[in-house]
């Protein structure tokens, strides 16, 4: 975890190696483990995590928390840190580690319909290979309706009752809409930029504002971009974009079960 209670304060992020703290979820003490190498947090003097669910945590993990008020991170609920909770009550968890079904399924039930999954794909999201799909419309320019085939899956998101995006590369988006489990794995979703989401999650400005003009071609320059450094999201990821005009995509319904607590990504 990155923040304890302090002689400093609440919620403190650790600030020299050796430094006690107080666990706020089970009140127990607490070191600062300021090392060179893995990012800087603090861990039980057991060295046993009171959150069962909590798993190692990493810059990529660091980033996404801090992209969020210091208020709204690591919030206690029940016997649980979640990741983030943002001032409009969606509860955000950043999964690096693989879960299982039953995992999914208990996390789900455990906080409701406000949950929102945000996986890491730095190691999955080479293995994706995308297709624009044929949907037109008038606005849409930051959300891009795709078919996706994913090779080595993590199948289980496909279980998932709750929105599951994965940050392909601390920029762009996939929302999993909806995926297979048969071999070879595929299936569609949308791609939105993160700074179109953060603007959603933090500000409820809505994800399908126009993007015109100097903006308009935001994903385009940024997926070619990605390209000249570096070919790993596969070819077919970049001809999907090759020939398109941005100039809007159609909009989706949200699933029935979602309610009125509907992710609007």
């Amino acid at each position: 975890m990155f923040l304890a209670n302090t002689s400093r304060g609440h919620q403190q992020s650790p600030a020299l190696s050796g430094e006690l703290g107080t666990c706020p979820l089970c009140g127990r003490t607490v070191l600062a483990k300021c090392g060179e190498i893995v990012q800087w947090h603090w861990a039980h003097e057991s060295a046993i995590d009171c959150d069962p669910w909590s798993e190692p945590e990493s810059p990529w993990h660091y980033t996404w928390k801090n992209r969020f008020p210091r208020e709204c991170q690591e919030i206690i609920v029940g016997q649980h840190r979640a990741d983030v909770i943002s001032e409009r009550g969606w509860i955000l968890e950043f999964q690096h580690c693989p879960l299982s079904v039953a995992e999914i399924r208990e996390r789900e039930q455990f906080y409701g319909t406000k949950l929102i999954w945000i996986a890491d794909g730095k190691d999955c999201g080479k293995n994706f290979h995308f297709r624009k799909t044929q949907k037109h419309g008038p606005e849409l320019t930051n959300r891009v309706p795709v078919t996706f085939r994913w090779k080595w899956p993590r199948k289980t998101w496909a279980t998932a009752r709750r929105p599951v995006f994965v940050d392909l590369d601390g920029e762009l988006l996939l929302r999993i809409r909806w995926m297979s489990l048969s071999t070879p794995c595929g299936g569609w979703g949308i791609l939105t930029p993160v700074s179109a989401f953060l603007g959603w999650a933090l500000a409820g400005t809505k994800p399908f504002s126009p993007w015109r003009n100097s903006s308009s071609n935001w994903l385009a320059e940024h997926v070619f971009d990605q390209q000249r450094r570096a070919d790993s999201y596969g070819v077919d990821y970049y001809r999907a974009f090759a020939d398109y005009e941005y100039e809007g995509v159609a909009d989706y319904e949200d699933d029935e079960d979602e309610g009125e607590s509907a992710c609007a990504i």
